[in-house]
């Protein structure tokens, strides 16, 4: 249980080990190389948002950082529902799903480098 426990610890304070490890691995167990990067896109940009959420705490000390970056990814589902009803003319919430997590995970991956610098320069 320690082990998987440290393991996370790993994974969840770097996020982008997550990425090719899952990738890899369902290569591994023969999923296609599609799929596996679409799962490995989805389940690191959840572990980016509680990393974010985790330097946004320790960086500016804020209380509501998991409420904020909660409302930001609300945000980008409800400004993707309104373009895709105004373009298609239904919604397909699915679709509004996965692109909600892959943009969440190109804001959420720039978010953590940024502030891994400001830290950097913190120190």
């Amino acid at each position: 249980m320690n082990l998987i426990i440290k393991a996370y610890a790993i994974i969840a304070t770097v996020p982008f080990l997550a990425f090719p490890v899952f990738y890899y691995s369902f290569i591994y167990y023969g999923k296609t190389k599609k799929s596996a990067f679409n799962f490995s896109v989805y389940f690191s940009s959840i572990l980016l948002f509680s990393a974010v959420t985790a330097q946004l705490k320790i960086l500016f000390n804020l209380k509501y950082s998991f409420s904020l970056n909660l409302l930001l990814v609300i945000s980008i589902a409800f400004i993707l529902a309104i373009l895709q009803w105004k373009i298609r003319g239904y919604l397909n919430y699915k679709k509004i799903l996965f692109s909600t997590l892959k943009l969440s995970f190109i804001f959420f991956g720039l978010a953590y480098l940024i502030f891994l610098l400001i830290r950097f320069i913190k120190i």
